[in-house]
């Protein structure tokens, strides 16, 4: 059927057109970040509260959740062409009941804590269509058409309870709770009249808490699985490493099909972006230049977004008062070096080593992807930035191989905006000598003065790399260039 068609004959796929171009999904996931007002008056507390409240509120997508946005769609929109070809058909299968098995319905997304998965999930329902309501004919009353229905898994919560957050709210108000079969069949109906495409669940990692909790994750997915609408669950690392231990039966279908958000590299534009969105909400008092603080940033925090934003109210409820108000990179450094950031601190070096060493994966499960093997060639999820300049070496196990940094990152991330500057204008001439050499073109030497602040860089940074190259504990990999 064409696209034309589609608008036309098929309502429930309306609004889905421009979501292949990965712009169009950019645009529409960005939240930019507005400004707050911090004032001196008010308790640190109160003004911790509202400037984490700000940070939290943004949201600037990576290239890869781009990318993933981008493939969730896609099976969405597959998932309705088929289940809802026309309104007659849909009028047919709503008398007689829909389909009760459509294959594999599961779809794991990973990745370690404080990535970004629950706030790519929301990004996800900002980039569909809104609910809409559509009549079919006049002898029947208006169907809402919502694509997305997201629930929360907590603790304690039943699996009936989940089901029934889910159900007609008329279903779930009833005095005796249903039986699990009853939710299920309830909730295939239910989900078929509302144009459901996906469930997505969320807060996982609420049930990793006890011995039998591998159990429980499965049992409940399963029953989420059975209504035959495509399930999309959120699972950190230490989850996906419980559910590979379940029976074969049970990883060939929870497991089977699963995604993997990492982190964005250090150079990544989105991560430049996404200090310069957080500077944006009180640029008085955070005094940081998404620029040249980006390496620096990404070195105290692993490059996981919820941890900067710990980094910065963290200095900004202890140390900004003593500073007039005023959060800079010094201050953050200083915290990240106390025992407020002791935890954190903790995981990031953990993620440092195994960026170039897999000793302690035995120990951090938490942070080792539970999925061996590298990404697929072209599969548009990997980064082919990184692996071009060798910083995917480390092997797959590693939750943060696509992460360079090795020791001339971290000296990197030390250096002064002045010093950054010079590297990159370095850098820059490097580039155009190495084009104009394979163009066979006849290239002028850089001359570096002995003793200059740029031959001191240049020397310290080889001298570091070939260190970092000769104490590497692994075996070469087989996929590195000779």
């Amino acid at each position: 059927m064409s696209r034309a068609g589609d608008r036309v004959d098929n309502p429930w796929l309306a609004g889905l057109d421009d979501l292949g171009d990965i712009d169009v999904i950019r645009r529409r996931a960005w939240v930019p970040g507005q400004a707050v007002s911090l004032p001196d008056g008010v308790p640190i507390e109160l003004r911790t509260q509202a400037l984490s409240q700000a940070l939290a509120s943004i949201y600037v997508p990576t290239d890869r959740g781009c990318r993933i946005l981008t493939l969730l769609v896609g099976r969405m929109r597959a998932f309705l062409h088929d289940c809802y070809p026309d309104a007659r058909t849909f009028l047919s299968r709503l008398y007689d009941g829909p389909a009760e098995d459509r294959g594999e319905v599961f779809l794991c997304l990973t990745g370690p804590a404080g990535v970004g998965k629950s706030a790519l999930m929301a990004a996800l329902e900002r980039v569909l269509p809104a609910p809409q309501r559509l009549r079919l004919d006049a002898a029947h009353p208006q169907v809402r058409i919502d694509l997305v229905r997201r629930v929360q898994v907590k603790a304690n919560i039943s699996d009936s309870a989940v089901l029934c957050a889910l159900a007609n709210p008329a279903f779930a108000s009833r005095r005796k709770v249903p039986k699990v079969s009853e939710a299920i069949e309830h909730l295939r109906r239910w989900f078929y009249t509302c144009g459901v495409a996906t469930v997505v669940v969320d807060e996982m990692q609420f049930l990793t808490q006890s011995a039998t909790a591998n159990t429980r994750a499965a049992q409940l997915l399963l029953s989420l699985g059975y209504p035959g609408v495509p399930v999309t669950y959120i699972a950190n690392y230490s989850l996906g490493h419980r559910l590979k231990a379940r029976p074969q039966e049970e990883r060939q279908r929870l497991l089977a099909d699963h995604l993997v958000l990492r982190p964005d590299p250090p150079d990544a534009a989105s991560w430049e972006a996404l200090v310069a969105e957080y500077v944006k909400v009180a640029p008085d008092v955070l005094r940081l230049d998404p620029e040249s603080h980006a390496w620096d940033l990404h070195r105290m925090t692993g490059g996981l977004p919820r941890l900067l934003r710990q980094l910065i109210t963290t200095t900004f409820r202890y140390l900004a008062p003593a500073n007039g108000g005023v959060v800079s990179i010094g201050a953050l450094r200083e915290i990240y070096r106390s025992r407020y950031f002791d935890t954190q601190r903790t995981d990031v070096e953990a993620m440092l080593s195994l960026s170039e060493s897999m000793l302690l994966a035995r120990g951090r499960k938490d942070l080792v992807c539970p999925f061996a093997g590298k990404d697929v060639a072209g599969d548009g999820l990997g980064y082919a930035e990184n692996a071009a300049d060798g910083a995917s070496k480390t092997g797959s196990d590693s939750p943060f191989h696509a992460v360079p940094l090795s020791a001339q990152h971290q000296l990197e991330s030390t250096l002064s905006p002045a010093a950054h500057a010079t590297l990159k204008q370095l850098r820059r001439s490097g580039t155009t000598v190495a084009k104009k050499a394979r163009k066979g073109a006849t290239v002028t030497p850089i001359r570096r003065n002995s003793g200059s602040v740029e031959a001191d860089l240049f020397a310290g940074i080889q001298a570091l790399r070939d260190l970092n190259d000769k104490g590497k504990r692994r075996p070469p990999d087989p996929d590195d260039d000779a």
